[in-house]
C-alpha cells in the first residue's frame, strides 16, 4: 500500500539571529578547542609575536581567546546586518570583505618577533577556524536578493 496522501510538514528554517547567535558560539568555541589542543595536546604556550623593539612576547590566554573570537564574531555580525540594510548585494560583498580580512588577519601571526614556528601555526589556526565558522554561517543567514521583502 502507497502513502500518497500523507500530508508532510515543511520546517521552517531558524531566524537569521539564531543562526548568526550559534554561529558566533561556534566560531568562539572553535578557536577555544584550537587553543586548548595546543596547550594541553601538544605543550606549546600561545604566544602573541613582539612588533617593537622588544623581544618579549604576550601569552595567549583562554580569556583572550574567548573575548576576541567573541568581539570580532560580534562585530562581523553587524556588519553583514548593516550591509543588508544599505545594498541587496549584501551577501557578495560580506563574502569579499570576510575573505580579505581573513587572509589579512593572518599577517599578524606571520609578522613579528619572538615566536615559534608552533605559535605561528596554533595562532593562524585559531584565524582560520572562527572565519571557517563564520564566514560561510554569516554568508548563509543573509537572505538572497529575491527573498526580501
Amino acid at each position: 500500500m502507497l502513502l500518497t496522501n500523507v500530508p508532510t510538514a515543511r520546517l521552517r528554517a531558524p531566524a537569521p539571529a539564531i543562526v548568526r547567535l550559534t554561529a558566533v558560539a561556534a566560531a568562539i568555541a572553535s578557536a577555544l578547542a584550537v587553543w586548548v589542543t595546543a596547550e594541553l595536546a601538544f605543550g606549546v604556550d600561545p604566544r602573541a609575536p613582539s612588533f617593537d623593539a622588544s623581544t618579549e612576547t604576550l601569552p595567549v590566554r583562554a580569556q583572550d581567546v574567548l573575548l576576541v573570537s567573541a568581539l570580532l564574531s560580534f562585530a562581523g555580525w553587524g556588519f553583514i546586518a548593516v550591509l543588508e540594510r544599505l545594498t541587496a548585494h549584501a551577501r557578495r560583498v560580506w563574502l569579499v570583505i570576510a575573505v580579505a580580512a581573513l587572509v589579512l588577519s593572518l599577517g599578524t601571526p606571520l609578522a613579528g618577533t619572538g615566536v615559534s614556528l608552533a605559535n605561528r601555526s596554533v595562532l593562524m589556526l585559531m584565524h582560520l577556524a572562527v572565519g571557517g565558522v563564520l564566514i560561510p554561517a554569516l554568508y548563509r543567514s543573509s537572505p538572497r536578493r529575491g527573498d526580501r521583502a
